[in-house]
C-alpha cells in the first residue's frame, strides 16, 4: 500500500505587484475544480482578516490530460475561485482570473505528490492595504 502526502492548502506571504501582499494557495484534487471545506474556510479566513482592492487568481493543472482538456479545467478552477469570492460579496470587477493548463509547473510531475503540488490555484492581492495602516495615513 502506497500512501501519498497530497497538500490541502498552504499560505504563503510574498511581495506582489511591490506591495506587502499574501497570496494563498489552495490545492484541488485530480480532475476535480471544486473547493474543498478546507479551502474555502481558509478563504473566508483570510477576507476576514484584510482589506483588499484586487484580487488576482491564477490556476493550474499537473501533466496529466492534453493540453486542451487541462486548459479547460484550469479555467474551471480559476473561475470556481472567482464564484466563491463573488458569493461572499467581492466585487466582481475587483477580481481577475488566469489560467495556465499544465504550463508553470512547480516541479516535474514526477509522482503523485508532486503532480498534487501542481493542481492548484493562486488568489493574490487579496490584502492590499491593512485598514490600520489607512487610518494612520488618513489621519496624521
Amino acid at each position: 500500500m502506497r500512501l501519498f502526502f497530497i497538500p490541502l492548502l498552504i499560505l504563503i506571504s510574498i511581495k506582489c505587484f511591490g506591495d506587502n501582499s499574501e497570496k494563498l494557495i489552495v490545492y484541488f484534487e485530480f480532475d476535480k475544480y471544486n473547493l474543498t471545506k478546507i479551502s474555502q474556510n481558509a478563504i473566508d479566513e483570510k477576507l476576514q482578516k484584510s482589506e483588499y482592492e484586487r484580487i488576482l487568481i491564477k490556476a493550474y493543472c499537473d501533466s496529466f490530460g492534453n493540453i486542451e482538456y487541462n486548459m479547460s479545467l484550469s479555467s474551471r478552477r480559476a473561475n470556481a475561485i472567482r464564484n466563491f469570492l463573488i458569493d461572499r460579496n467581492i466585487n466582481e470587477s475587483k477580481i481577475r482570473i488566469e489560467y495556465f493548463g499544465e504550463k508553470f509547473p512547480l516541479n516535474n510531475n514526477e509522482d503523485e505528490t508532486a503532480r498534487a503540488l501542481n493542481r492548484r490555484g493562486e488568489i493574490l492581492n487579496i490584502q492590499k492595504i491593512k485598514l490600520q495602516l489607512f487610518k494612520m495615513i488618513l489621519y496624521s
